[in-house]
């Protein structure tokens, strides 16, 4: 199969996102190449679909459309969300997002040339990154030191560590990204910003390779049973990536510890008793006896889910 570079993938997801035709011009200022980068790349984005059942209709002076019946669209949409393909080409901003989840995934220590691997930069253009990383976690209590002879490393506690986690994610791809991916019941992305969709994929595709995501949503929907209350769209994103990296975590070993006055405030909350639901199903998936801190995690999820809503 024909793959598509990161610039074809995104003119192929503002295609299929579109109502009809597209020029090169439109084309060009949206993705942000030049109407002669674009009109080289349709070639490739034809045949692509050629070979997916779909069709690229390009008329002079009118542009470029897709033909193709709903539920090829449909399935086209869906092997954007593969990534499979796309190089990683990002603009600064998306590097330093790219970055720092590297940095947070990773317990071990990365190097500056690795680091610059992971996101195709070359070295000095990673480490210049690596600063502004650094900045970030800063910014949301966690330090990043350097080991002599082996690489950079996040420090910080692990209940401070998965909040960044999850926030770096939410930044990186965004609402229109998580959000079909996080509902009780999966949506095809249909985004009103494919590039935004686009490039959320290639930053979140590592992660998103390590965790079981439909069973993070479903100990979402154990909760949400169990509280008789359903979650806002953001409450729910934060709640369903909070489970997902717990789930990492844990199985790594990494574990959350809270305070006595901590554990106690929330222990008789009856968001601490879904919590305990859901931390039991992680226990008996995982094979796992877990402490009490991570139910005290998940229930004070829980408890910011609700005050979120109210705001």
């Amino acid at each position: 199969m024909i793959p598509l570079t990161t610039r074809q993938v995104l003119i192929l997801a503002e295609l299929l996102n579109a109502n009809g035709p597209l020029t090169c011009g439109e084309l060009a200022l949206r993705v942000g190449a030049s109407p002669r980068m674009v009109r080289y790349d349709l070639r490739g984005v034809a045949l692509w679909l050629q070979e997916n059942g779909a069709r690229l209709q390009n008329r002079p002076n009118v542009g470029a459309l897709v033909e193709a019946p709903r539920q090829v669209r449909s399935d086209l949409w869906a092997q954007l969300a593969s990534g499979a393909g796309a190089a990683l080409v990002l603009s600064p901003g998306e590097r330093v997002q790219a970055l720092t989840l590297c940095l947070l995934t990773s317990d071990e220590p990365l190097s500056a040339q690795r680091l610059a691997r992971e996101v195709g930069v070359a070295q000095p253009t990673a480490l210049a990154g690596i600063q502004e990383a650094q900045r970030w976690l800063a910014g949301h209590g966690l330090e990043l030191t350097r080991q002599p002879r082996w690489g950079f490393v996040v420090a910080g506690r692990e209940l401070t560590r998965r909040a960044a986690l999850v926030q770096c994610l939410i930044e990186a791809a965004g609402d229109a990204f998580w959000l079909p991916r996080c509902a009780a019941v999966p949506q095809p992305a249909q985004p009103g910003n494919p590039k935004a969709v686009v490039a959320g994929l290639l930053l979140a595709r590592r992660f998103l390779a390590r965790v079981d995501l439909a069973y993070a949503r479903w100990l979402v929907d154990l909760m949400e049973s169990y509280l008789q209350r359903q979650f806002a769209d953001s409450s729910r994103v934060s709640l369903v990536l909070a489970m997902a990296v717990l789930m990492v975590r844990v199985g790594l070993g990494r574990t959350v510890e809270v305070t006595p006055e901590q554990l106690a405030r929330v222990r008789r909350q009856k968001e601490f008793r879904a919590a305990s639901n859901a931390i039991a199903a992680v226990e008996q998936r995982l094979g796992l006896a877990l402490p009490e801190g991570e139910t005290a995690y998940v229930a004070m999820h829980l408890l910011g889910a609700w005050t979120r809503q109210s705001l």
